[in-house]
C-alpha cells in the first residue's frame, strides 16, 4: 500500500472484518478512537453495530487524517480521493482499483475486498474468538452465515483432528503389515409368489419394457429426467427415475385406462400409494415410511414441475398434495459406542480380505460418505506441506474439501494399492478386480468385520456418526467437525455429533479415527 489511506482501508477489512461498503461509508463521527471502536451506521441490510478495531488500523488512520486527507474536503466521509481534484468520497471502483494495484505489486493472483474480510473472520476464529463474537464482529444476522464465511486453515483442522485421534490409537493397535513405499503421483417383469402365498420382491420393469407397454406415459417421464439431468446431481436423477418407473409400472399393471399423463387423476395416486406401501423393502417385509415419502414426494415434484413448465402433458391439477406424504420419525443418529468401535476396528484388521480393513478404517477415520469413498480418484491423496491430505471433490452438498489423513491410513492405502491396484486405474480404492466399489459391497464388507466382532447390523452411515460423536466428546470444535464432514449447516453437525448419546452411556470418549 502506497499511502496511509490505502493501508487503513485494507486494515479495516483484514483486521476488522468490515465490508467494502462499510469502509467507504465510515464518517468522521463514527470513529471512537479513545474506545478503539468504530460505529457502523450503514451496514448490510440497514443493520448498525459497534465493533472493536485494531490499534494498527487506528495508527494508519491517524497518519492519514493528519497528513493526507485534504482539510477542505467537502464531505464528512473518512476516505476521500487524494489526487486532484481531491476531496470527493472514494468510490467502490476506486477502492477496487487501489487493491488491484497492490495485489499486482505483491505478485498475488487474486485479492479482493471480500477475501480480506474472509481472512479476518477466519483468523479471529482460529485465534480462539467465540463464534458468536465473530458473528457480532461480522454483522451477520445468522450464525450459519458466519460459519460459512470461515475458511479454517489446514493446520488448524489437522491439529483438531490429531488431538481427537490420539485416544483411539492407545486402545486399538493396528495390525502390522509390510510397509510399502508408494509414489502418489434385461430382467423379465413378472410378480413372483411363494407356495406359502407371501409376495416376494418383484423387480420393476426397465424403461425399455415400459416403453413397449405404455409409450405415451414413458415419453414425457424420460424427457423430464433429461431436464433433471441438467439441474440435479446424478444420484437425485436416479432417485427420480426410480420413483417414476415405479409409478409407470403401477399404471401399466393396475390402471389400463390411463394412456397419457394428462389422464392421471387423484384416485390413481391413492391406489398407487397403497400398491407401493404393500411392496417389500430391501431388507424389510414392507418398504419404510421414508422410502414411501421419498417416492411420493418425487412424483409430486414431477407433476408440479411439468405444470410450471407449461407442458401439454400435465394434468389439469397436481394430483398429489404435501399431506399425502407419510409422517416420518426422526430418531437421533446411532453412533457406535467406544467398545463397539474398538471391536470393529480390531476385527477389520484381522479380516483375510484386505479391502475389508481398508473400507472400515477409511470410513471410520475420515467420516466420508459411501458415495464419496467409492468415487475417490487415484490422485486424491495429496501432500500439503509435510502432511498428507485427502481431496474429496464436489459431492452431495455441492462443496469440495480436504481431509487430514491419519498416518496409519497413508500406510494402509499405500499397501492396498501396491498389492491390488493397477497403476493406470483412475480410482483410489477399487475392488481387487479394478472395478469400482458400490454401496452394497461396502455395506457387506463392513458387516463381515462387524459379524466377526459380534456386532449387530451396521449401516455405513453409522461410521461418520461415530467419528463425529466421539470427536465432539474429545473436545473437537463443531466448526472442525463440520469441516471434516462437509456440512454447511451447524444443525446438521449437531445431529451427527450428539454428545448426549455418549454421556448417557457413561462411556469414555474415544475417537474412532
Amino acid at each position: 500500500m502506497r499511502t496511509h489511506r490505502d493501508r487503513a482501508m485494507a486494515e479495516a477489512m483484514v483486521l476488522g472484518g468490515l465490508r467494502r461498503c462499510e469502509v467507504l461509508g465510515l464518517r468522521l463521527t463514527d470513529l471512537q478512537v479513545a474506545a478503539r471502536r468504530v460505529f457502523i451506521a450503514e451496514g448490510k441490510g440497514g443493520h448498525q453495530r459497534q465493533i472493536p478495531v485494531s490499534g494498527r488500523f487506528l495508527a494508519s488512520l491517524a497518519a492519514y487524517l493528519d497528513g493526507e486527507r485534504p482539510p477542505d474536503a467537502g464531505t464528512d466521509q473518512v476516505f476521500v480521493v487524494l489526487r486532484p481534484p481531491a476531496g470527493p468520497p472514494l468510490s467502490p471502483a476506486g477502492l477496487d482499483q487501489i487493491l488491484d494495484s497492490a495485489r499486482s505489486r505483491a505478485g498475488l493472483v487474486q485479492a479482493t475486498c471480500h477475501q480480506l474480510r474472509h481472512t479476518c473472520l477466519t483468523r479471529l476464529r482460529e485465534a480462539g474468538m467465540a463464534l458468536e463474537a465473530v458473528q457480532a464482529q461480522a454483522g451477520h444476522a445468522s450464525i450459519e452465515s458466519t460459519r460459512i464465511y470461515l475458511r479454517l486453515a489446514d493446520d488448524w483442522l489437522a491439529a483438531q483432528y490429531r488431538r481427537a485421534a490420539e485416544a483411539i490409537d492407545a486402545q486399538v493397535r493396528p495390525a502390522k503389515r509390510c510397509r510399502t513405499t508408494v509414489s502418489w503421483a434385461a430382467i423379465t417383469w413378472c410378480p413372483l409368489w411363494t407356495e406359502a402365498g407371501h409376495e416376494r420382491r418383484a423387480a420393476l420393469p426397465g424403461w425399455e419394457q415400459l416403453d413397449t407397454a405404455v409409450p405415451d406415459l414413458v415419453a414425457p417421464m424420460r424427457r423430464y429426467l433429461q431436464q433433471l439431468d441438467c439441474i440435479l446431481r446424478p444420484g437425485s436423477v436416479s432417485g427420480a427415475g426410480l420413483a417414476l418407473r415405479s409409478f409407470a409400472a403401477f399404471l401399466a399393471e393396475r390402471a389400463r385406462d390411463v394412456r397419457f399423463v394428462s389422464d392421471i387423476r387423484r384416485h390413481h395416486v391413492e391406489e398407487f400409494r397403497s400398491w407401493l406401501a404393500a411392496r417389500p423393502g430391501r431388507r424389510t417385509a414392507r418398504i419404510t415410511p421414508a422410502t414411501l415419502a421419498h417416492r411420493l414426494g418425487t412424483l409430486r415434484m414431477f407433476f408440479v414441475r411439468i405444470s410450471d413448465w407449461g407442458w401439454p402433458e400435465a394434468p389439469a391439477r397436481v394430483p398429489i398434495i404435501p399431506a399425502d406424504l407419510p409422517r416420518q420419525d426422526h430418531p437421533l443418529p446411532k453412533a457406535l459406542d467406544d467398545a463397539a468401535a474398538a471391536k470393529l476396528l480390531r476385527a477389520a484388521q484381522t479380516q483375510p480380505r484386505m479391502l475389508a480393513q481398508v473400507v472400515v478404517e477409511v470410513l471410520l477415520r475420515t467420516g466420508l460418505r459411501v458415495g464419496e469413498f467409492t468415487a475417490l480418484t487415484a490422485d486424491a491423496v495429496v501432500l500439503i506441506g509435510a502432511a498428507h491430505w485427502l481431496y474429496v471433490p464436489v459431492g452431495k452438498l455441492h462443496e469440495d474439501r480436504y481431509l487430514p489423513l491419519h498416518p496409519h491410513l497413508i500406510t494402509l492405502i499405500g499397501d492396498y494399492r501396491a498389492a491390488h491396484v493397477a497403476a493406470d486405474n483412475p480410482l483410489l480404492l477399487p475392488r481387487e478386480s479394478g472395478r469400482a466399489l458400490d454401496r452394497h459391497t461396502v455395506t457387506r464388507l463392513i458387516n463381515k468385520a462387524g459379524a466377526a466382532a459380534g456386532l449387530p447390523h451396521i449401516h455405513p452411515h453409522q461410521l461418520p456418526h461415530t467419528l463425529a460423536t466421539q470427536a465432539i466428546n474429545r473436545g473437537m470444535s463443531l466448526e472442525a467437525i463440520a469441516a471434516l464432514l462437509g456440512h454447511r449447516s451447524m444443525d446438521m453437525t449437531l445431529r451427527y455429533a450428539n454428545p448426549r448419546e455418549m454421556h448417557q452411556t457413561g462411556e469414555n470418549s474415544l475417537v474412532a479415527c
